[in-house]
């Protein structure tokens, strides 16, 4: 059978000129606000997407994390009534009852062990999801661009190729493993706690989320175009990604016909133009996060609680086990917020791995032959075939004939 006349070069024999057509000449378009929100949307879709498979699976990890999350409060309680108890007794002059203790005691003991037991549980249901998912995905995967045409290959760059067959399919574990645990908990602890604070006392529980209000504030200034800003660096680290796999790939065919300078300049202009985007995005926001941070420190939110919980309990408002337990309540708080907003920034890192490997399943294939036969022979023939690197010519009017 006859070859077509056309380029055989590999991909990576192509390295060099490849690199240098993805290399970053225009970052300006990375920063197109309405393209960003666009593909973070689509991100958010395609979540949803690949984890269909394993959708009722993360419904039960999250119905566990809800009771996990109500029983937050119950050690809480148990610590108050427990203060009561000791403290009605040495006003008294007598002993507390053990019994009551006791009962007290072991409530608190259960309810924390449940809370831990239900959390783990639901972490590790969501993470053997996770687990399925990621064989699916890489099965999947390689079916599908095993039936994908050359030309595809050619198009998509093996770097970027690499990226979602071993990195991708990582970072969608955050979406899938932790994302429907962590985010629900997130949500769930601290508006359980929060409602605690004020049925203990509606003056501790303004004290508890005195200072937050503040802090969301400042946070929130910080937080201004996160979402695009974090498709955007995404983006070039994908560039990154592909120049580096391909020039590493295109080394023996940089050494033969002298590309050094073009592949080499391409990835150094990929890490060059990602590393100045990052830095000119994330120094200005360290003031103001530590700023931010402040408002919710210890030391803060110590002053705060059992400042003015020092003044309701002189005047009689409230006892010192509702202070105490208030106070833990507010230190709790602020970690919850922080875990929010952690979870949200590597959710939409894996929306835009999981987009990319949409993108892969989605990808062309090659139709089925209506009547397939087998190849008579063995022996291929290639005719009339040039290629040239930029003014080197590599190849130049080659015929071949190949036999077994």
């Amino acid at each position: 059978m006859a070859a077509p006349a056309v380029s055989p070069p590999t991909e990576a024999s192509q390295a060099p000129d490849s690199a240098a057509q993805t290399a970053p000449e225009d970052f300006a378009d990375f920063a197109d606000v309405a393209d960003n929100r666009a593909r973070a949307a689509a991100g958010r879709r395609a979540i949803k997407r690949l984890g269909t498979p394993v959708r009722g699976r993360l419904h039960l990890a999250q119905a566990l994390v809800i009771i996990s999350g109500l029983l937050a409060v119950a050690p809480y309680l148990a610590l108050v009534r427990l203060g009561e108890l000791l403290l009605a007794a040495h006003r008294s002059g007598q002993s507390p009852d053990s019994q009551q203790v006791r009962t007290v005691v072991v409530v608190l003991a259960a309810a924390y062990t449940a809370r831990l037991t239900l959390h783990f549980v639901a972490l590790m249901v969501a993470h053997f999801a996770d687990l399925t998912l990621r064989d699916k995905l890489r099965r999947d995967i390689v079916a599908r661009i095993s039936r994908a045409p050359l030309a595809w290959f050619t198009e998509s760059t093996s770097g970027r190729v690499r990226k979602a067959v071993q990195d991708d399919t990582t970072t969608v574990h955050t979406a899938i493993a932790h994302g429907p645990v962590d985010r629900l908990n997130a949500a769930i602890t601290p508006l359980a706690l929060l409602i605690c604070a004020f049925w203990i006392d509606w003056r501790l529980g303004l004290l508890s989320v005195a200072t937050i209000p503040v802090y969301a504030f400042i946070y929130s200034l910080s937080m201004r175009g996160m979402t695009e800003k974090t498709i955007e660096m995404d983006r070039r680290l994908a560039v990154v990604s592909s120049t580096m796999t391909e020039f590493v790939a295109g080394i023996g065919v940089v050494k033969a016909f002298g590309q050094v300078g073009r592949a080499h300049a391409a990835y150094l202009k990929a890490a060059d133009a990602f590393s100045s985007a990052y830095s000119g995005w994330s120094m200005p926001l360290i003031t103001v996060s530590c700023l931010a941070y402040t408002w919710v420190s210890i030391p803060v939110l110590l002053l705060v609680n059992l400042g003015g919980g020092s003044l309701l309990l002189r005047a009689g408002a409230v006892t010192m086990p509702q202070v105490l337990a208030a106070s833990l309540i507010a230190l709790v708080l602020p970690g919850t917020l922080d875990a929010v907003m952690t979870i949200s920034w590597n959710y939409e890192l894996a929306g835009a791995a999981a987009q990319r490997l949409c993108d892969i399943l989605d990808a062309p294939t090659l139709p089925a032959a209506v009547h397939p036969r087998r190849p008579e022979g063995a022996r291929v023939e290639i005719e009339h075939v040039s290629y040239s690197y930029g003014d080197t010519l590599a190849v130049d009017d080659a015929c071949l004939t190949l036999k077994p």
